[in-house]
């Protein structure tokens, strides 16, 4: 959705409704709720105890187990830079078809 300002510029406009801005926001928000809350309210029941010291302030699971942190890593960074990856390619490769179309069509 994100290219379609590059892609196709005339539709853009239309297709770029609050709604469908409050969607894509939303979207993200319920992304994050859903991958860290169940685990940082769980956790000490997970795990039986809670660990954490009280003059202390970090997320329990994130601390005593490393696979929980791996996999909330990938979930939480690498993801969504391979999400941004692949739309800013989609984005480049049409104004490289269009550049070398122009440049093309200038020189011949």
């Amino acid at each position: 959705m994100s290219d379609i300002f590059v892609t196709r510029p005339l539709t853009y406009r239309v297709r770029r409704t609050p709604r469908t801005a409050g969607a894509l926001i939303a979207g993200a928000w319920v992304v994050s709720v859903l991958l860290w809350t169940p685990w940082i309210v769980a956790w000490p029941y997970i795990e039986g105890r809670r660990e954490v010291p009280d003059d202390q302030c970090y997320i329990q699971f994130l601390e005593t187990n490393q696979y929980i942190t791996v996999v909330t890593a990938v979930a939480a960074f690498y993801l969504p830079v391979l999400a941004m990856c692949v739309v800013y390619y989609r984005i480049s490769c049409p104004q490289r078809h269009q550049q070398c179309g122009q440049s093309t069509h200038v020189w011949t």
